[in-house]
């Protein structure tokens, strides 16, 4: 009916396995540390892309809300400087993507 082994015995395999993983996070990132910039960097730059979709480009005489208020915008950014720049940023993560994909693939931890 149940299983043949006890919950003691249980909780020392998983106290093994919880120092195994550990020993295996501790190893990752200590490998990781020659490119942890990149890592970083590409975190940054996906932020900025975010602040950049965010921008408005609004511009020109809108009526808005109920009052029908006509309101003036006046963008200081074009929607073309706006792709641009999002396109730069994602040709970076790109190539910081490619430098990580090559480290991952050339590097083995023991």
């Amino acid at each position: 009916m149940g299983s043949s082994q006890n919950v003691p015995d249980l909780l020392l395999q998983l106290d093994q396995k919880v120092k195994e993983l550990i020993r295996l996070k501790v190893k990752l990132t200590q490998a990781n540390t020659v490119v942890q910039d990149k890592i970083y960097e590409i975190g940054e730059l996906k932020s900025m892309i975010t602040f950049y979709r965010e921008i408005s480009v609004k511009q020109g005489k809108v009526n808005i809300g109920y009052n029908n208020e006509l309101v003036a915008y006046e963008a200081q950014f074009k929607q073309r400087d706006k792709d641009e720049a999002i396109e730069k940023l994602e040709q970076r993560i790109m190539k910081l993507q490619d430098e990580l994909d090559t480290f991952n693939y050339t590097t083995s931890i023991s």
